[in-house]
């Protein structure tokens, strides 16, 4: 879908569902990952509005609509100064809460929600170190040359749950939340120029053009383009994503919470292929099948810059000081295939103006260790103010 006409639709959605909302929200956060020497360094900024709308005490419905924008160091030397191109992510979501109105839910413990979201797709043209291998009978020959990838990209997804809460008036009450948030993420990838190792840059349409006139007598420029030829065409990857939650929240004496959570990730296919276009059957023989001819595979070094988790997990607490609710919170998610994993802690404070305003402030830290015990450290900071009717 064009990024316009999504916009549009967008806007929409929103401007009705805000005449007629509950509650409006405005939210804002930013993002840096300072530069370190496995890691150029960037950071993000994103803004969004909700609007939700209690139809009555059984249902409540919620809209919210967001732009973000990844933003990367520049590069400002090199063949490649000044081609990268970021892109501005919009995202749309529906929601619903409902609360059965049955005998054994008398007193509204249980409740159900259904989430929806959406994110169009959205042009990006980065600089990455795409690999090269070529299998002869010799062994493996590899090189490495700076490249121009071009990268569109989209997602969709839902999120189902359900949640007890005992509701009551105690020194201690219990909440429980499941949930189940599957997430398609599909990208379509493709070589736009790439720096020879003289420095030279060559468009994808000249290496086209090069490869498909090579002689059978320029053996050098044949085997360049045996390795080359997977990165020239367009290669689609997606992998869906399913993350399974489970959370615990106890309120002790009305002011106090504390809350343990945990979510296990799991995905149709390996999620590293997804912005590393891996091209590793390129060039294979199907099983069954025999070839004379050596394999050849083609393989980007970097990715996308959210590695995938295999699980994480989060305990966190919270004490109200008059209309004041201060939380602080600790996590740890470890990465897929013993690629690393991340600690971190947060702190955030919502203040409660009057029984129509409310202001949100948080600052979180992070930090990421590889598998090589390289370590990188990242700041978040957000900010949101509700206006409830």
């Amino acid at each position: 879908m064009n990024r316009k006409i999504a916009l549009l639709i967008a806007a929409a959605l929103i401007a009705p569902a805000l005449a007629q909302a509950s509650s409006v929200g405005v939210n804002s956060g930013l993002s840096r990952t300072p530069a370190t020497d496995g890691y150029p360094g960037g950071g993000s900024s994103r803004v969004g509005v909700t609007a939700a709308y209690d139809l009555n005490e059984r249902w409540t419905f919620d809209l919210g609509f967001g732009l973000s924008r990844p933003k990367a160091d520049p590069i400002t030397s090199g063949p490649l100064a000044g081609k990268t191109k970021e892109a501005t992510v919009a995202s749309l979501s529906l929601g619903s809460s409902w609360s059965p109105d049955f005998a054994w839910n008398s007193n509204n413990n249980w409740s159900f929600s259904l989430d929806i979201a959406a994110s169009p797709k959205a042009t990006e043209l980065s600089s990455t170190t795409v690999t090269l291998e070529q299998q002869t009978r010799n062994g493996v020959l590899s090189g490495e040359a700076e490249t121009l990838l071009k990268s569109v990209t989209s997602s969709a997804g839902f999120s189902l749950s359900a949640s007890y809460d005992t509701m009551g008036d105690s020194n201690w009450e219990t909440a429980i939340d499941l949930s189940v948030s599957p997430n398609r993420l599909a990208t379509t990838q493709s070589v736009q120029e790439m720096v020879t190792a003289q420095g030279t840059t060559v468009t994808r349409e000249k290496l086209a053009q090069d490869c498909a006139t090579t002689q059978p007598k320029q053996l050098k420029l044949k085997k360049t383009c045996e390795r080359l030829n997977p990165l020239l065409g367009q290669q689609e990857e997606s992998v869906v994503t399913v993350p399974i939650s489970l959370s615990i929240d106890e309120t002790i004496y009305q002011n106090t919470e504390v809350s343990v959570s945990g979510t296990y990730y799991w995905y149709s296919s390996d999620p590293n292929d997804i912005g590393y276009f891996t091209l590793a059957s390129a060039g294979r023989p199907l099983p069954g099948t025999t070839t004379k001819a050596p394999a050849n595979t083609a393989s980007f070094g970097t990715g996308v810059a959210i590695a995938p988790y295999t699980w994480s997990t989060a305990i966190a607490a919270a004490h109200k000081l008059g209309p004041v609710k201060i939380t602080a919170t600790l996590g740890r998610a470890v990465y897929l295939d013993d690629a690393g994993h991340n600690n971190s802690i947060g702190l955030r404070a919502a203040w409660k103006i009057s029984s129509h305003w409310r202001l949100t402030g948080g600052f979180s830290s992070q930090e990421d260790v590889d598998a090589d015990d390289v370590s990188t450290r990242s700041y978040s900071g957000t900010a949101a103010v509700k206006y409830t009717f």
